[in-house]
Parts: C-alpha cells; sequence; structure tokens
C-alpha cells in the first residue's frame, strides 16, 4: 500500500519564532532558542528571560501550544520537540509546526521529522558550513506520506511501543555509569576533598605522557587506527577510527608522530575535557588528546574514571580561549589521588564487569535502534499496517 505524498504546509500550518532580538531580563519568561532543545527535549540550564510586553508581543504571532512541534532551524535541524504540557515561553530561530487535526496527528508528524524521509531533505535544502540553516520556505515544502488518522494512530502506537524499549535500555545504560561512579566514591571517596586523606600526586609522577606532534598527516592509508576525540569509547576500549582512518608507519614518522602503546589512558585536552579511554590496540591520535602511559603504582582503568571526576581542576587551568585548552604542562599537572594499587586493582576488576555489560546493553541499543528505523521506513511506505 502507498500513501498520498502532501506538502507539509497543505495539512499543517509552519511559522518560526520571532526575528527579534529583544533585550534580556534576570527574571521573566523564558527564551527558547536552537540551543535550549537537546534530545527530543527542553533544556532551561542555559536560557535566556524575557520581559512580560516582549513575552506577550512574540506570543502574538508565534505562539506555542501543546501537541504543537518546535524544531532548530540553525544548528542542530531536524531535532524536534513535541509539546506535552502548556508552554510558558516564547522561541526564536526556532519553527513552530502546528498540525490541522482533521488530516495530520501530532505524534505522527514528529516520527516523520526525526525519520530519513525528512532528514534527508533537510540535508539537501539546508545552508550554511558549520552552523546549518533551514528556511521556513523549504519547511514548508517538505514532502510527506499521509495515511488516512486511523493508520497514522497504529503507526504511531507501535512506534511508541519500540521506543519505549529503545527509552528502557538508555535509562538501564545511564544506571550502569551511576554505578560505576558509586563504586568509586564508596571506595576511594570524592577526590575533589579527599576525606579519606589519600596521597596526592600531579599525574606525570605516577605516568609516562604522548603528546601529538602539530603536523597533520597527509594521507591515511595504513591499518594503525587515527583516533580523534569523537573515536573515544568511554564504555568499552578504544580500537578504531569512527571515519576508518589509518596511518602506515611511513605515514606516521613523516608527521613526527609517535605510536599510543595498548592500554595508555587517552584524554581529551580541547573543547569537552576529561573525556577518557583505554586503548586496547596501538593508535596515533590527533593534536586534541594527550595520552598516560600508567607506571607500577597507578592502575588505568582507576585512572580512567578518576581524570573525568576532576573536571573542576581541568577547567580552572584551561586556557581561556575560544574553546578550552589544556597544554602539556597543565594536563600532566592533574592532581590525583593514590590508594593502594592493591585496592585500584580490585576496583578496575569490578569496573570491567560492570563495562562488559554495558558494552553488552549498547550493542542491544543499538540492534533497537536499528529495528526501529526499518519500522519507520516500513510504516511510511505502507508495509507495516
Amino acid at each position: 500500500m502507498s500513501y498520498d505524498i502532501v506538502k507539509l504546509s497543505d495539512v499543517c500550518d509552519v511559522r518560526d519564532g520571532t526575528h527579534d532580538s529583544p533585550k534580556f531580563v534576570s527574571d521573566g519568561y523564558p527564551l527558547v532558542t536552537s540551543k535550549n532543545i537537546k534530545e527530543g527535549k527542553l533544556d532551561f540550564e542555559n536560557i535566556n528571560y524575557l520581559t512580560e510586553e516582549d513575552y506577550v508581543n512574540i506570543n502574538k504571532r508565534s505562539k506555542v501550544n501543546i501537541d504543537d512541534i518546535i524544531m532548530p532551524m540553525i544548528g542542530t535541524i531536524g531535532n524536534p520537540y513535541l509539546v506535552n504540557e502548556e508552554p510558558n515561553y516564547a522561541i526564536k530561530n526556532v519553527a513552530l509546526f502546528k498540525p490541522n487535526k482533521n488530516n495530520l496527528l501530532s505524534k505522527f508528524l514528529y516520527s516523520l521529522i526525526i525519520s530519513p524521509i525528512i532528514q534527508r531533505q533537510f540535508e539537501a535544502h539546508s545552508r550554511g558550513g558549520t552552523q546549518k540553516f533551514v528556511s521556513l520556505k523549504i519547511l514548508r515544502e517538505l514532502k510527506i506520506p499521509l495515511p488516512p488518522l486511523e493508520t497514522q494512530k497504529k503507526i504511531v502506537d507501535i512506534l511508541d511501543k519500540a521506543q519505549s524499549l529503545i527509552d528502557q535500555r538508555k535509562e538501564q545504560i545511564k544506571e550502569m555509569d551511576s554505578l560505576v561512579q558509586s563504586l568509586f566514591y564508596d571506595m576511594f571517596g570524592d577526590p575533589v576533598t579527599n576525606p579519606m586523606g589519600w596521597e596526592v600526586k600531579p599525574v606525570i609522577e605516577l605516568c609516562d605522557c604522548i603528546v601529538p606532534a602539530r603536523d597533520k598527516p597527509k594521507s591515511f592509508t595504513g591499518s594503525i587506527p587515527w583516533i580523534t576525540t569523537n573515536d573515544l569509547n568511554t564504555t568499552g576500549s578504544t580500537y578504531k577510527s569512527k571515519e576508518s582512518k589509518g596511518l602506515t608507519i611511513a605515514e606516521i614518522e613523516e608527521v613526527k608522530r609517535k605510536i599510543i602503546p595498548i592500554n595508555s589512558v587517552i584524554m581529551s585536552c580541547v573543547g569537552d575535557l576529561g573525556i577518557t579511554s583505554i586503548n586496547s590496540v596501538e593508535i596515533v591520535m590527533n593534536q586534541q588528546l594527550h595520552s598516560f602511559q600508567c607506571k607500577d603504582e597507578i592502575n588505568p582503568y582507576f585512572l580512567k574514571l578518576l581524570i573525568p571526576l576532576r573536571k573542576d581542576y581541568l577547567y580552572k587551568m584551561a586556557a581561556k580561549t575560544t574553546v578550552p585548552y589544556l597544554n602539556k604542562t597543565k594536563c600532566n599537572s592533574i592532581p590525583i589521588i593514590k590508594p593502594p594499587i592493591e585496592l585500584q586493582n580490585t576496583f578496575a576488576n569490578r569496573v570491567q564487569k560492570i563495562e562488559e555489560q554495558k558494552e553488552y546493553m549498547t550493542s542491544s541499543l543499538k540492534e533497537l535502534e536499528d529495528n526501529f528505523n526499518c519500522l519507520m521506513q516500513k510504516a511510511f511506505k505502507g508495509e507495516l499496517v
């Protein structure tokens, strides 16, 4: 069965938020922009506030209601939020979708927006370099399949059940992250306040380090993985480039890089500081990473979990440039507690067992997400109901 293909504007009122730049106040009504919509939710942590007068004026044109959908038009396009509670905010740089309830269910439209059907249209028509942008005209001309309302309800019900399984698995993975952190605090205390009185030393006194050279490889024709921050696996080990980039020995020597030994602790030192992983194969890394080779007194799994708990220090010491940056000296000066190695090893063994479970769950999550995508494609092609 195939469904009619229509322009979105035929079955949905498509608007956007204010184009003005109102004066912000310390206490008032929130102004939601693209940065405040993350992973299908609203994030009010870093938000600006409006006077009541500006709030009322903006909402004369772009009032958000329950069952509307809002979506960034700049940056992370195609990341919608389905409004499920009475909104008390105004919007800017955000698209506003108001489905015609006689033809189009909000939840069905939400599923369409996150599906490849519309995501491919965004990719084809969005403009800009680093900051992607999609116009109101493009949004109104999006092509969507339009099943009967009763069929839309059935599709939404099936996708809701599949999404529920995905959400449950994500929650289980989060709980395992919390378990590891709780285990650390139970065994060693807070590494910042050090209530157990462990000896504290700069990390470089307990590790060797390797810092990448500045030159970037001109070619990637080898099998030794070229690792960036995006490749770091914080759950298990890091062993491959997501872009399948690798170097030969000759290419490594040409740019004066060093091969990072297995079981090194790799840490991000630019941008999002303190992301850590352990490599299970020899790698070469880019300039945004720093590596530690643990000596006998420090367990790499212990260090891997400890460094992210010292982000207070990392951001305090970071250079105040466009993005946070830690140089070699500051990376090597991170103060770390030094419990007995036997206790560190006990902790590491427990963490490895938890991470094995988490890796299984992460793999299972990918299967669930792949199945969900298959369901969506079948649903919108008329092959599901």
